[in-house]
């Protein structure tokens, strides 16, 4: 029941908070009660200064009920105070790091403020909007900071790039990965019980150079092509060829290896014409 003295001491008081609540609770009051109508012109004169002085958290708190009343879009507040508490809301939202700041910002987009975080927060964190607006997904990201991303390419060489710009020409109809491990593509439950604990053990850490996929088939892998170069001449290098080697005889799948000896047959059409020449043959 709408209690005019608690008003009243209210009003006196300045206890916004308190004001609000009733302005909440009291809404079909809001038009027709004078008394109320006094609370909302006191209310307005002079509740932006008392709560200037507030910190983050305790302005959270008194700007919550008045709020409320904003959000329902009833005509109880001036078009100036609704235009002044949004921008209010939205810096203490901003600055408390609240999770609620984008979809505050996306319900208030006549509010120059509001469209400025929202530009902001697509150029930074894009997938925070794209998150916002779904209630059925989830998006999260890691944080990153000013400075240079710290990412190499996928590719060591200018050789390998040209090779698999090769390949992904020689097969427009599949679809052709670099950089595939062993075990994304060999099945090791059936070939465990043959391979020696070096062949298990590389097969975990190993990857193929270029692994041709048909999407037609549930991505099967169909062909299986790497680039040697002069890199794969030292020991370490000729063992990890060998184990690799093994381990897909063992798993009765053919490895095409391919390396050119002169730069001049290391460019996409030299390789993908070498490509296509071997295709035929299998």
């Amino acid at each position: 029941m709408f209690d005019r003295e608690s008003l009243y001491s209210m009003l006196f008081q300045k206890d916004w908070d308190g004001i609000a609540k009733i302005l909440y609770k009291n809404q079909e009051l809001l038009k027709s009660d004078p008394v109320i109508q006094q609370a909302i012109n006191l209310f307005e004169e002079e509740y932006f200064s008392d709560i200037e002085v507030l910190g983050a958290s305790k302005k959270k708190e008194v700007l919550e009920y008045p709020g409320l009343v904003v959000e329902l879009k009833q005509t109880s507040f001036s078009p100036s105070f609704v235009s002044r508490f949004v921008d209010e809301k939205l810096r203490n939202l901003k600055e408390l790091k609240s999770d609620a700041l984008i979809s505050y910002a996306a319900s208030h987009q006549g509010r120059p403020l509001a469209r400025e975080i929202l530009a902001e927060i697509q150029s930074s964190k894009p997938e925070s909007i794209a998150d916002a607006k779904r209630s059925n997904v989830t998006i999260k990201s890691t944080k990153t900071g000013a400075g240079r991303p710290k990412t190499i390419s996928l590719f060591k060489s200018k050789q390998e790039e040209s090779f698999f710009e090769a390949v992904r020409g020689a097969f427009p109809t599949h679809h052709p990965y670099p950089n595939v491990s062993i075990s994304s593509v060999l099945d090791y439950q059936a070939i465990k019980e043959a391979l020696n604990s070096e062949q298990k053990n590389y097969f975990f850490k190993g990857v193929v150079d270029s692994v041709v996929f048909d999407a037609r088939k549930s991505y099967q892998p169909m062909y299986f092509i790497e680039l040697d170069s002069h890199f794969h001449d030292n020991s370490e290098a000729r063992k990890n060829d060998g184990l690799k080697n093994s381990i897909f005889e063992v798993a009765n799948v053919k490895l095409i290896r391919i390396r050119a000896y002169d730069l001049k047959e290391c460019t996409v059409e030299k390789y993908k014409e070498l490509i296509w020449e071997i295709m035929r043959d299998l």
